[in-house]
């Protein structure tokens, strides 16, 4: 974090979080993509380090021959805890509006 209270954020950082925010069973490398609005070889290169880092796995789709999902793994999921505290800390909860009659 540096002193006005950001922090960087790298391409595999993104992957998990856009992850997390899917909340599903897995994914497809074109959901990331989507989501992030990246270009598909930065992801795809991305997931590859991350896989091979043992942040994420590929299977094979049960139901399409040719889709892979993408899940986190629990070393994936402590990081993507990790960052979602890094980004409490530096943000500010809004206060709730005041009902007005």
């Amino acid at each position: 974090m540096d002193g006005v209270g950001s922090f960087n954020c790298n391409a595999g950082d993104l992957v998990l979080l856009a992850m997390k925010v899917m909340e599903s069973e897995g994914c497809v490398l074109s959901d990331i993509v989507e989501l992030l609005r990246l270009m598909e070889p930065t992801v795809s290169m991305t997931v590859t380090a991350l896989a091979k880092s043992g942040f994420l796995e590929r299977h094979e789709s049960a139901k399409e021959f040719r889709r892979i999902q993408i899940v986190l793994t629990e070393k994936g999921q402590k990081r993507v805890n990790g960052l979602i505290s890094k980004i409490s800390d530096i943000t500010i909860p809004r206060k709730k509006a005041k009902k007005t009659r």
